[in-house]
């Protein structure tokens, strides 16, 4: 059942940049400092710059599974259908990967390495024994990291919900959304307003009139609408493709993943990217 549960899929950042430099510089301090593998025999005068080569190759390697194929395989990495076993597979996968090239690498350098099954084989074990516990250890370190992260916020959404309600914050607050297209507008108080969809180049805007829940179609982005709401702090963006109003929020479900909203007058579930965890959060501590 763990291997099934929900898992953040991998995505791209200037922070996951970073940990790909880090990694293939740790790979370049471990080598450099222990020397195994034969290393230690190795007696050339650019013998450090030969052993960077390694972490070089590792940090392409790590690049190239971070930020490419994530970008080339969008469906594949697509947050609804990515898991602990995906991301176990994926690990992996890239560790061997890592075995592959520091082979290729290794012969490239050395005349009297071979590019044979048996010295693949003997660089798979040596990289999947170096890799195996830091690729279980990640895994259940992350999941363990964001549950915690999200459940905290999800018992925070729950336990504010009465007083959230009950403000008066944006009763008399009147904001005014408007269209590129001429003649669109939509007035309203904000604390009508319970949520703005992005489709396509659209705005699904919902709010309530007569106690009930009306839908309104305007040719916006969300980025503009968002500068038009400005003055109403419980107006958020909670995901690329959503903004909510956390007055309105009733119910608040989580796992390693992320989180998910359910609204007053809604059934519709409306995601929180990870992303804009920290904005949701601040929007209800405040």
């Amino acid at each position: 059942m763990f291997l099934k549960e929900p898992f953040p899929p991998p995505s791209q950042s200037t922070k996951t940049l970073n940990i790909s430099v880090i990694i293939g510089f740790s790979v370049f301090a471990i080598l450099a400092m222990f020397q195994p593998f034969g290393l230690s025999q190795l007696q050339t005068p650019g013998k450090l710059f030969i052993i960077g080569g390694y972490g070089f190759v590792t940090a392409a390697i790590v690049i190239i599974f971070l930020q490419l194929l994530p970008v080339l395989f969008k469906r594949t990495f697509s947050e609804k259908n990515w898991v602990v076993w995906k991301h176990g597979t994926w690990l992996l996968t890239l560790v061997l990967t890592i075995g592959i090239g520091n082979l290729l690498y290794t012969s490239s350098i050395f005349e009297h390495s071979q590019l044979t099954v048996g010295n693949l084989v003997m660089f798979e074990i040596f990289t999947i024994m170096v890799g195996i516990f830091p690729v279980t250890g990640s895994i259940l370190y992350s999941y363990i990291k964001h549950l915690k992260r999200n459940m905290a916020l999800v018992r925070m959404l729950q336990t504010s919900k009465n007083e959230r309600t009950n403000q008066p914050n944006d009763h008399e607050n009147v904001i005014s959304l408007t269209g590129s297209n001429k003649g669109e507008s939509l007035t309203i108080v904000a604390n009508d307003l319970l949520l703005i969809k992005s489709e396509g180049n659209y705005l699904n805007i919902c709010y309530i009139k007569d106690n009930k829940p009306h839908w309104q179609l305007i040719r916006n982005t969300l980025k503009k609408t968002l500068l038009q709401t400005s003055e109403s702090p419980n107006i958020i963006q909670c995901h690329r493709a959503y903004i909510v109003n956390t007055t309105h929020i009733c119910q608040a479900t989580g796992n390693a993943q992320g989180l998910k909203l359910t609204l007053n007058h809604i059934e519709e579930t409306i995601p929180v990217s990870r992303n804009y965890v920290s904005i949701v959060k601040s929007a209800v501590q405040n």
